[in-house]
């Protein structure tokens, strides 16, 4: 019996064991492919915005350095994220910088090379405390939304954004502001 109880106990180890693993797959398998769509996205930014990217990364000798783009940091409902991508095209391209000296470099480089135009997004959020809770829609007008025809949700329901960003962005990204 005491064999028994402990193969039992050794099989439901390995089982857990197993399970963490197929879990730890499945998380990088979605990172892999997470990444994988950022590439491509980025691959579809207008040429100021990707050479901005390359030189972003300190690489080069540059001095200029991005944190990254606001679509790096949003998360969109996977239902409407066609959709959401095409209506927010712009905003998702918006280069996020630590400081306002970085962006002053970043709109230097642009002039510098002739190669076009950008916009900027300084990330203070993470440095400065949000002024009360994050901006939400009040639930009277989100009702009436909803129940409005064709309308599914506020757009700040379908789009949230995380890492420097947060809640913060759509108070400041015009399209999500409205």
């Amino acid at each position: 019996e005491e064999a028994l109880a402990e193969l039992q106990h050794r099989h439901r180890a390995q089982r857990m064991q197993a399970e963490e693993l197929r879990q730890s797959l499945a998380t990088t398998v979605a990172r892999e492919q997470a990444l994988t769509g950022v590439l491509a996205q980025h691959a579809a930014f207008a040429e100021p915005v990707q050479k901005l990217l390359r030189l972003g990364d300190g690489a080069a000798g540059s001095a200029f350095q991005a944190v990254g783009v606001v679509a790096d940091f949003a998360e969109l409902d996977a239902h409407y994220a066609p959709l959401l991508e095409e209506y927010l095209y712009d905003e998702l391209q918006y280069v996020v910088v630590e400081t306002y000296e970085a962006a002053r470099r970043g709109v230097n480089l642009l002039r510098e090379e002739a190669t076009g135009r950008a916009t900027f997004l300084v990330d203070s959020f993470g440095r400065q405390p949000a002024q009360g809770a994050t901006w939400k829609l009040p639930e009277d007008e989100a009702t009436a939304l909803k129940s409005g025809n064709g309308i599914v949700a506020p757009l700040t329901e379908l789009v949230r954004f995380n890492g420097p960003l947060g809640p913060e962005a759509a108070r400041v990204l015009p399209r999500l502001s409205r």
